[in-house]
């Protein structure tokens, strides 16, 4: 066969869009690698701006190349309507009841161009094939990454586990992981794929299922799971007018395919549960508390990035009321997640998201699951999705960004294999679209990329907070004030930094500030220390009680409220809180633990003829 020089241009031409198109990808992608110890946080804040600067370099790229024909601004779909109708229910939701942190609010406007982004590369030659190569190859560098940690050549980001990858906990890391291998499974298992690919998707493979037991993510391994079994569903279901529904290819095997795998799901649920039972008791007790905030809110929610706060107080009143139990108590902590998105969702979007997102989910699942046409790369986008989904079961990826981004891409992925609406904005629309979202973009891009400095300098300030240095700190919290004051961390110890040096009343003020959006108990620890100091000593009781009723597995509110009542002459219920304190089942040991047990038995010992 002859090949003239117009085929070798055009090849050419191909070759060079496709290496742009992934060039641009991956570079999003990468995201998740990037780390930036001088930054407060680094491990998550380096990728914030990372991802904004790259979303600003990705978006005119894509704009001229639109402008050029050289690609085809996406179709929109009916999944599109979905996507369009959840987002712009929280951006209105946002406007009208306020509150969440600054920083994500940003971030989550750069996943609407970011969206677009995807979905202009899927709808053109290749864009599914490219992505796919993309996602793999992020994973890899990830699963890689873990298994230098776990040879001690590079540092892990969490002080209890030897392996996070690039991310600060395990958790996270091993969903991200765990969305991959569907996606390498069914790549691995394409009779279409290359060798290139089949190699590149048995590393994914190999390397994540040596990771994965290190991280000790249980939804992780359900969304392994999960995912795995969609691809091993669709590969092998019958060809026929719907490919791609769960249909198994033989009924006479159907009746013991599906019992089998029932009894090995309940099992692997069970075994699950069994090995941190703590632990799912805890998430249960988070999901029944936050039931009760979806009762109080239930059509609006409480608003959009106060999960945290309202979780505190509603925990507190559980307690209070009576309907907690021991084994509740036992393992009660302050979250700032639900560990469950869809309740997330509900609680922060009330109902009314939750059915939204539920819509969206429904378009860019159900319709591909029907569809004669969908491509092979895409079905296995469908499997992945599914995993992602298990695994927001029992974490927060979407708080999250490397996952968010995951999750983003595949939901663009699979809008684009739903129907197109009869309507069809013209060349012109296209073009005004791609410059109303690079605008946003860029101005969303002003806002984020000033904040870096003030996050360095935060790194630093903390480290003078550490090291004691109370008054150099707080001229320097002084200044950040302004840029940092949606930062619940910030406030944490901006209020903290003010109550070492005497300034209880505007300490307390801060702490107010901080309470509005988090829900740590050791905040009700200072601000009762501060009232005690004040000689506000109903506040400072009413401060320890709400302390202990966040968190009623705790010994130190407990110590606090003992030591006022002692301190000012109420011996009677200092002796009775001592008591309670010496019964209370220590969970772990240190020397603050034995400091409090010291001090309480000696107030029981001076004082053992009260109350016998």
């Amino acid at each position: 066969m002859i090949t003239t020089k117009g085929d070798s241009i055009k090849k050419l031409r191909i070759s060079s869009r496709n290496l742009i198109t992934g060039g641009l990808l991956l570079a999003l992608f990468l995201t998740i690698c990037i780390v930036d110890t001088t930054l407060w946080r680094g491990v998550r804040m380096a990728k914030y701006f990372y991802f904004t600067v790259a979303l600003c370099l990705s978006m005119p790229v894509l704009g001229s190349f639109i402008v050029c024909r050289k690609y085809r601004f996406f179709l929109i779909r009916t999944a599109d309507i979905a996507v369009a109708l959840f987002v712009f229910y929280i951006i209105s939701h946002r406007i009208l009841m306020g509150g969440g942190n600054e920083m994500h609010w940003w971030l989550f406007l750069l996943v609407i161009p970011f969206y677009a982004l995807v979905r202009t590369f899927a709808e053109n030659r290749n864009g599914i094939r490219i992505l796919t190569i993309v996602i793999l190859i992020t994973v890899l560098i990830e699963t890689l990454w873990g298994i230098l940690q776990l040879c001690g050549f590079l540092p892990s980001y969490h002080n209890a586990f030897p392996i996070t990858g690039s991310l600060f906990n395990p958790a996270p890391y091993a969903g991200f992981v765990a969305a991959g291998i569907p996606l390498a499974l069914g790549t691995f298992l394409s009779r279409n794929a290359s060798c290139r690919k089949r190699i590149l998707s048995g590393a994914v493979l190999t390397s994540s299922f040596i990771v994965l037991p290190f991280t000790g993510s249980r939804a992780a391994w359900l969304a392994a799971f999960a995912g795995g079994l969609a691809v091993v569903w669709q590969k092998y279901a019958v060809k026929r007018k719907n490919a791609h529904l769960p249909v198994f290819p033989y009924n006479r095997w159907r009746f013991i395919f599906i019992p089998v795998t029932v009894v090995l799901m309940v099992t692997l649920l069970y075994g699950m549960y069994r090995m941190k039972k703590d632990s799912a008791d805890g998430r249960w007790l988070i999901w029944n508390v936050s039931a009760s905030l979806v009762k109080e809110h239930p059509v609006g929610g409480i608003g959009t990035g106060r999960f945290a706060a309202a979780y505190g107080q509603a925990q507190a009143d559980y307690f209070l009321s009576g309907r907690g139990t021991a084994a509740q108590a036992k393992v009660a902590d302050h979250p700032d997640y639900a560990f469950n998105e869809w309740v997330h969702i509900a609680v922060e979007l009330g109902l009314t998201g939750l059915v939204l997102f539920l819509f969206m989910i429904g378009a860019c699942l159900f319709i591909p699951y029907t569809s004669e046409k969908v491509k092979v790369p895409t079905s296995y986008y469908l499997s992945a999705f599914i995993g992602l989904l298990v695994f927001s079961l029992f974490s927060y990826p979407f708080s999250v960004l490397p996952l968010s981004i995951l999750f983003v891409a595949f939901l663009a992925a699979l809008a684009s294999q739903t129907p197109p609406l009869r309507w069809q904005p013209s060349f012109q629309g296209s073009i005004v679209v791609e410059t109303v979202l690079l605008l946003l973009t860029v101005a969303v891009a002003f806002q984020v990329l000033p904040r870096r400095q003030s996050y360095r300098k935060w790194q630093e300030t903390h480290i003078l907070f550490r090291s004691g240095a109370y008054r150099d700190a707080l001229d320097e919290y002084r200044i950040l004030y302004p840029q940092l004051k949606y930062e619940e961390d910030f406030l944490m110890e901006y209020a903290r930094c003010l109550s070492h040096l005497g300034k209880y009343e505007e300490s307390n003020r801060v702490f107010s500030e901080y309470l509005a959006a988090g829900c740590d108990p050791e905040a009700y620890n200072y601000i009762g220390n501060n009232y005690k100091s004040l000689r506000q000593y109903e506040a400072a009781e009413q401060a320890y009680i709400r302390s202990c009723l966040i968190t009623p597995n705790r010994h130190y509110p407990e110590y606090l409220l003992m030591k006022l009542y002692y301190d000012t002459g109420r011996k009677n219920k200092a002796v009775e809180k001592a008591r309670l304190l010496m019964d209370k089942p220590v969970k772990v040991n240190s020397p603050v633990m034995e400091l409090i047990r010291k001090e309480t038995a000696k107030i029981l010992e001076t004082n053992n003829n009260i109350n016998e």
